[in-house]
This record gives structure tokens, sequence and C-alpha cells, in this order.
């Protein structure tokens, strides 16, 4: 250090001094719920709450993403990952220059170049930069810093005292923190905080948590030996871990090191079993979709709709064939199993399933299908919001699908402010629902000495505008039936001619022109949600359909649209010459079509494709998108 400038650094010191207490103060801004919900999922997984950071740089909220910035940014830093902590520091000093944060990343920057040695001007930085705003982590190493410098300055005593106890109140109860302060520092540490520190043992393979992060950032930046080094010690120390078989993955991708290729998706599809054409028409989807693009090759893996062949597969594709990308499976004894795999193995899936919950099991895994709840909430919204309907009766089959969907729309009716009246479960496996229909009209059953009494003198009990029935065409048009012979008032028919008409409702297993065909006049003005129509007479719809009806000979339904939409969805995220399956799971999330068939053109922060659905309603000429009242002219005033 230059005399010159000496005693310029022991002038700050002193003056330092004179405001450093006991107790590390509390920033004076405040933190916002994304940053609390960062630092309780970084309690627990490190990694998580970096990806949940970054995730949300992806698509940044201009109020957010300082905040975003500086914490992916620290948190990248406690995890040895420096370069991309200084990248984002460096991004929210250049894009944020007069930010109340602007200090904290500058101070970021300064710390973690300090192990090759601190400039003086870096010095007077750290000295001289405000403390709000700054992650308690970070100050801490930034006091162990100035302390350790002020000693070799020759600063006095109490200067001294002062900037170690400021250190270590910053680093609370962080044992890495600690560790590096008892490292740095302990010349300098009084018997009580020498005996404070002195058991703290930052070895992070004494941490599950920490080990498996140091070896996922090892894997990621290429260092297999280290990284597979880590994940061994991890199986040997935590054998009963629930993330064993994560670290049992990345030894083995480990061993095979850089197998990646960018050119490569795989494909889990039943292509075997009773669920075989299904699987057929999900890769005739796949093919076409990808047919726009020459530069990648879909690499199709018999999933036998079993979950231990599914979960195989998964790994031939990803540690053989080395794919960059998962779609699928279809099923849902299937789904969750490979979705826990594709977590555990790093690899982006895109999943193929309306069933369960898929996206629970990561950040990696994301869903190209249209799961119950899009279409439940939408459709509670516009029977409430648009129609104005309070009162709701729920008719649903017996079965798994059945119960989801009826429990999703009771939450969503309840969240939107209306009521639910009635529900009745009926056998799936029924062909005649008279029964359900009676007690739906809570009706006593009639003798068979009586099977031609006037149902006009026992009308059922209906105190609810809209019923909502969550099956397949079929068996709808023969409730429809039942509801009406049961005397209520459903589609056209009225059992009396003041009788208040009973809206039914259904999702898009009512899609099919064969509803009208069967239900007749007792479905005329029932409403339901898809995200496809084929008749619709927009533009890139009417050519989807054109080429799917020619090169397949059969109408698309909404199952290949949204596979197909899926797919491009790849492509697109692929066009970016992504090469690692991090780079690309980040790139899924920007990701964006411009006509996208299926009724939805992006992922959105929950991985779900964001989707604006079609309100669809049926009249005597056939399904039709639902057209708002217009309201009266004046004349008719």
């Amino acid at each position: 250090m230059s005399k010159s400038r000496k005693p310029l650094i022991m002038m700050l010191f002193s003056c330092l001094a004179a405001v450093t207490t006991c107790a590390a103060r509390q920033p004076n801004i405040h933190t916002p719920d994304l940053i609390e919900q960062a630092q309780v999922l970084a309690q627990r997984d490190p990694i998580a709450a970096i990806e949940f950071l970054e995730d949300r740089l992806n698509n940044p909220d201009p109020a957010l993403e300082p905040w975003a910035l500086l914490w992916a940014g620290e948190h990248r830093r406690l995890i040895g990952d420096y370069d991309r902590s200084r990248h984002w520091f460096h991004r929210l000093t250049t894009a944020y220059p007069d930010h109340s944060l602007n200090d904290a990343a500058i101070v970021g920057m300064i710390v973690i170049d300090a192990d090759n040695g601190v400039s003086e001007d870096k010095l007077i930085a750290l000295e001289s930069l405000d403390e709000d705003g700054l992650p308690n982590s970070l100050n801490a190493d930034r006091f162990r810093i100035l302390a350790r410098a002020a000693a070799d300055d020759g600063a006095s005593a109490s200067t001294v005292r002062g900037l170690v106890r400021k250190a270590i109140a910053y680093a609370g109860a962080d044992n890495a923190i600690q560790y590096r302060i008892n490292q740095t520092l302990s010349d300098l540490l009084t018997h009580t905080q020498s005996d404070q520190l002195s058991d703290v043992s930052v070895d992070e393979s004494d941490s599950p948590t920490a080990t498996l992060t140091r070896a996922r950032t090892a894997y990621h930046a290429g260092n297999y030996e280290i990284a597979q080094d880590l994940a061994d010690r991890f199986i040997q120390l935590w054998p009963n871990d629930p993330k064993l078989s994560d670290a049992e993955y990345l030894v083995r991708l480990s061993q095979r090191g850089d197998v990646v290729d960018p050119t490569k998706i795989g494909v889990l599809l039943p292509l075997t079993g009773q669920y075989a054409p299904a699987a057929t028409r999900l890769r005739q989807a796949i093919e076409m979709a990808s047919e726009a693009s020459d530069d990648v090759i879909f690499v199709f893996a018999d999933t036998g709709g079993d979950p231990t062949m599914a979960v195989t597969a998964l790994e031939t594709l990803t540690l053989e064939e080395g794919c960059i990308g998962v779609m699928g499976p279809l099923l849902k004894e299937v789904v969750i199993p490979v979705s826990e795999s594709s977590q555990a193995l790093n690899i982006p899936l895109i999943a193929l399933s309306q069933s369960e919950d898929p996206t629970a099991s990561g950040d990696f895994v994301f869903r190209g299908f249209l799961p119950l709840s899009q279409q439940v909430e939408t459709l509670a919204a516009h029977s409430i919001n648009d129609l104005q309907i309070e009162r709701f009766a729920i008719l649903y089959p017996d079965n798994s699908y059945g119960k989801t969907a009826r429990s999703l729309f009771e939450a969503a009716v309840l969240d939107h402010g209306a009521e639910i009246s009635r529900t009745l479960a009926y056998d799936p496996s029924a062909s005649v629902f008279l029964e359900p229909a009676r007690l739906l009209g809570e009706k006593t059953e009639s003798s068979a000495d009586d099977d031609h009494r006037d149902h006009a003198n026992n009308p059922p009990l209906i105190d609810y505008e809209a019923l909502f029935i969550p099956d397949n065409h079929q068996r709808v048009a023969l409730i429809a039936s039942s509801l009406a012979y049961e005397e209520f008032p459903v589609g056209s028919f009225r059992p009396t001619p003041d009788a208040t008409p009973l809206l039914l409702m259904g999702l898009n297993g009512w899609n099919n022109p064969r509803l009208l065909e069967e239900g007749g006049q007792y479905i005329h003005g029932s409403v339901f949600v898809d995200a496809f129509l084929a008749s619709s007479s927009d533009i890139s719809n009417v050519s989807f359909v054109d080429q799917y009806t020619e090169r397949y000979n059969r109408t698309p339904g909404v199952i290949d649209a949204v596979t197909y939409d899926a797919t491009r969805l790849v492509l697109a995220a692929l066009a970016d010459d992504e090469d690692t399956r991090n780079s690309l799971r980040q790139a899924l999330s920007r990701a964006e079509l411009a006509n996208p068939v299926g009724a939805g053109s992006r992922f959105g922060s929950d991985r779900e494709v964001d989707r604006d659905l079609l309100i669809l309603r049926i009249d005597r000429s056939g399904i039709h998108p639902w057209v708002p009242p217009q309201p009266p002219s004046d004349d008719e005033e």
C-alpha cells in the first residue's frame, strides 16, 4: 500500500470505528415477498432457491428485478459459483445504477475478488458503502475482510474489535461464514469469540444439502471428477436421505461426462399395449410439428404403460442417448415417477399428461398438456362473472377424474364467491342414469305400476342455476336425456311453460360433434371449455386442421393440437442454440409461439402452458365459441 494512500485508509477506519456496534444493524429497506420465499427455500435447497430467482429473471418484473439480481448473485456466491454470481451483480450495477441496491452489488463483486487481495480503492469502497439493503451474509464477509485489513494496517484495537464484532453478528448461525471468520481472524478473536467459533466446521460434506449442492455445481461447471467424489460421499454418509437418488444419478452422469447431444429430444410413450393407439396419435402430432426443423431428432422410447419401464427408458434417453430434453409420458400411473427421476437427473421434461401434478417434482418439469385445473377455473370464472350464476350443483362420475374435477370446481366456485347447493356421484360404468337424476331432484322412485305417471305432478327440487357434469360426451348425452325424463328443464326442453332453464356445463370431454346428435334438444344452450375447436375459422387453426387431416385422414382433436404446440415450444427453445440441459430449461421459460393452435403460446411461471381457453356453446347448428349477448338497442329500451 502506498504511503500516500495509507493515511486516508486509516482515517476511514477511524471513522468506521465510531459507528460500529456489537450487533449488526438491520436494513431499513423492506424485503419483497419474493426474496423471503427464496430465503426459506435456500434453507433446505440452495440450488432450488437460485433457480427460483433466476426463473423470475427470465420474465422480470421491473420492481422486483433488482432484488432478484442481488439475491441470485448472493446465493451463487455462497455456493462458490463466483462467475455466475459476478454476472448477476454486474447486471444489477449496469441496469440499475441509481437503485438503492446498487451498493450491495458493488460490495458483492469486491468480496468475490477479496481472496486475491483487495486493492486500495476497493477497500475504501468496502468501508464507505452503506450496510442497508445488503444480505447479512454479504455484510458478514465484508466486515471480516475489513477487520483483517484494519489489523494488518495497524488500526486501533477498538476499531478492529468493532469490525470483528460486526462480522460475527452478521454471520448469525451461518456455519460457513463463522468458519471463514475463525480461519481469517483467529488471532483477533477474544477468548469468548474463539470458544464460540472453535467448534464450527464447514467441511460441507457434513451437510447433505450443501454436499449435493456442491456436486451439482461441479457437474454443471464440467468438473465431473469432483462432482462424482462429492456425490459418492453423499451416498456413503446419508444412505437414507430423500435426495439419495439425485446423488446416485449424479454419479452416473459424472462418470459419463458431457454426453449431451443438443439435437436429440427423447419421447416417452406407451407405444405397445392398450394405450398404443393414443400414443400413436401423440407420436404423429410430434412428427408433424418436427418437420419445421431439420436439426432436431426425436428419439421415441416405449414405456409399456409401466412406471419402472418408463423410468428405465428415461435413464437410457438421458445417460446413453444423451438427449438434451424429454417429452412424455402420457399415463397418470407413470408421470409422477418419471417427473421425479427427470428432476433428479436435471433433464428438462415436458409432460404430456393431464393427470396428477408433474410440475410439483421441480423446476426441470414442464407440462404441455391441458390440466383439469385450468379448465375448471375458466369454466367457473365464466359462469359466475359472465353468466352471473350464483348457485351450482355437481353431478360427477365416481372415479378419480370425477372426484378431482368435483373438488377443483367446488374450490373455484367458492373462491369466486358463489355457492354449491348439491353434489352427487354416479356409477361411471352405468348406461342408464334415471336414478341419479331422481336423487339429484330429490324425487321418490316410482313403482312399476306408476311408470307412466304425470311427471309434472312430481317436479324435481332445483335450488341451483347450473349443473356441472365432468364426463365424456357419450355419458353426458345419456344424463341429459335422463334429466329431461325426470322433468328437469334442460336444453330447449321445458316441462312447463314457466320453467326456469337449468344450464348444463362441462369440460373438454364434451367436445365431440356426436354430443349434439345424441343429446338432441336436451343439451342446446349448454357450455363447456376446451383449448381447441376444429371448426374454428382462425387462419393458423385452419392451416393446422387441413394439414393434419390431409396427412392422417382424420380431424385433429385437442390432444393432437396441444401435443403439436408442446413440440413447437421445445423447438422454439432449441432455436436459441442451447447446448446444456440447464440452459434448455431456462430457454423453455422464454419460448413463445406466435400462432398456437391449442390456446397457449408460452409456459407460465408455474411451468404450465398459459392458455386462453375457449368457452364453447352448443346450439341447434353445432358447437360454436360463446358470444356475449348484445346490449339492447335504444329502440328496444
